[in-house]
């Protein structure tokens, strides 16, 4: 085995511990050496990796909203309406968390962290507004908006966010036991009833 793959190896091995350990004890709880007891490591290999817990932190935010990046864009590559971009939208984001239990619950400690820790801030705009610009980019082209209609286009990728956001925290913030599934359903309800309102210019912009 090469040097890069036992590299890559124990990276990942230090994360997969951080996770396991943030969801179930809360990030500002644990520790560097937990984190490394966890993984079995000592604290030389985890430096060698990360410089500090907040490195571990931002390496973990940026794997997941990476890996879920790539399963919605993967998605709705190859949507040839704004209908239908929702549609296959939706449906990524529900095998995502399906597939990805431990997202929710991290993201609040990602957010808990970012109120008083203004660069987790700055990253986690940047990494959702980058989601966000590509969005807005993509409707633009789909629907050929002029320039009064790219307002309506900016509040759609406002409200498909902040419905994502809100299918996302449903269960940890607000208790709400229902299949991702039915909710992303009742999401998907929801803005294409915004889009088709917007359409119609009956939604004031």
């Amino acid at each position: 085995m090469s040097r890069v793959d036992v590299r890559s190896i124990r990276r990942k091995q230090i994360l997969d511990a951080a996770e396991r350990l943030a969801v179930k004890r809360g990030w500002a709880e644990i520790t560097i050496l937990d984190i490394c007891q966890e993984a079995g490591v000592s604290s030389g290999v985890l430096t060698y990796h990360f410089q500090s817990k907040d490195e571990i932190m931002l390496a973990l935010l940026e794997e997941f909203i990476g890996r879920l990046d790539t399963h919605l864009n993967k998605a709705v590559r190859g949507s040839k309406t704004p209908e239908e971009d929702i549609n296959n939208f939706l449906q990524a984001l529900t095998m995502s968390l399906e597939d990805d239990p431990h997202f929710p619950p991290l993201l609040i400690h990602f957010v808990a962290a970012s109120l008083s820790r203004p660069e987790i801030a700055e990253r986690l705009h940047a990494l959702f507004g980058a989601i966000r610009e590509r969005k807005i980019e993509e409707l633009r082209a789909m629907e050929a908006v002029g320039e009064e209609e790219k307002d309506k286009v900016l509040i759609l990728v406002n409200m498909l966010h902040i419905v994502t956001l809100g299918v996302v925290l449903a269960r940890p913030i607000l208790g709400i036991d229902l299949p991702y599934e039915r909710l992303t359903e009742e999401a998907r309800s929801l803005l294409l009833m915004c889009f088709s309102s917007l359409k119609r210019g009956i939604q004031e912009t």
